[in-house]
C-alpha cells in the first residue's frame, strides 16, 4: 500500500531525509520515473498522489498537501506533461 507520493532531484539525500523522519523511516522508497522533466514530474506526483489517495492531513505519514495546488496557474501544464506515465498508451477507436 502506497502511504507517501513525492518527488527529488536527489534520491539519496531524500532516502536519508526519509530515515530521519520518525513517520517516514519505516517506507519503503521506491523510484517510479527517473530523468523527468521539472513539469513531468511535477505532474506525475500529482497524478500519484490522487490515484493512491496518500492526501490525509491526520496521518503524518501521508502527504500533507498536494504536489500541485488546484489553482496554480500551472496545473494544467503539468498534469498534460505527465499523462504519458500515466496513463497507458492504448487508444480506444470506436465505431
Amino acid at each position: 500500500m502506497v502511504q507517501y507520493v513525492g518527488r527529488t532531484t536527489n534520491p539519496e539525500k531524500r532516502k536519508i531525509a526519509h530515515r530521519n523522519n520518525p513517520f517516514k523511516a519505516n517506507l519503503e522508497f521506491y523510484i517510479e520515473k527517473d530523468n523527468l522533466t521539472k513539469p513531468e514530474a511535477r505532474g506525475l506526483e500529482q497524478y500519484l498522489i490522487m490515484y493512491y489517495s496518500t492526501l490525509n492531513r491526520n496521518n503524518q505519514m501521508n502527504n500533507q498537501i498536494n504536489g500541485i495546488a488546484r489553482n496554480n496557474r500551472k496545473y494544467n501544464i503539468y498534469m498534460n506533461a505527465a499523462q504519458i506515465y500515466f496513463f497507458d498508451s492504448e487508444t480506444y477507436v470506436g465505431p
